[in-house]
């Protein structure tokens, strides 16, 4: 008799449904951690951006509002982060608030300003900028 017994494909769907269940939060993880990277990345590059300008003008309040992106990625039809700025003559803040499916993120809304500093909103704040 060749084939196989109902028992063994039901042994191997059960090996198959556990590891999914294993894999798939991890990757799951994984995915957002990636997207809240490349959204901390345009926030560091705008504000490099920014520091630039000041350099040159003194104030970032003249900096150009079509230079900053409104979104992360930024070229891409998807939409995981909103950006947003808010530019004085001497400071700025700049923050990315998740959006869609990132919404769950648990570092919440990141943010940068003038002085560097790197903040989350969210529960796990101390790893958002990891």
């Amino acid at each position: 008799m060749r084939g196989f017994s109902l028992i063994e494909l039901m042994i191997v769907l059960a090996l198959i449904a556990t590891l999914s269940l294993v894999a798939l939060p991890n990757y799951q993880d994984h995915v957002m951690k990636v997207r809240r990277l490349e959204a901390s990345m345009v926030l560091v590059q705008i504000s490099q951006s920014l520091e630039t300008y000041y350099a040159k003008h003194y104030e970032y309040e003249g900096f150009p509002a079509s230079a900053i992106p409104s979104q992360s990625p930024i070229n891409s039809d998807n939409k995981y982060y909103d950006i947003t700025a808010t530019l004085s003559a001497s400071s700025f803040v700049l923050q990315a608030a998740p959006v869609g499916s990132q919404s769950s993120d648990s570092c919440a809304v990141l943010s940068v300003n003038q002085a560097g500093v790197q903040s989350a909103s969210g529960d796990q704040s101390a790893n958002c900028w990891r």
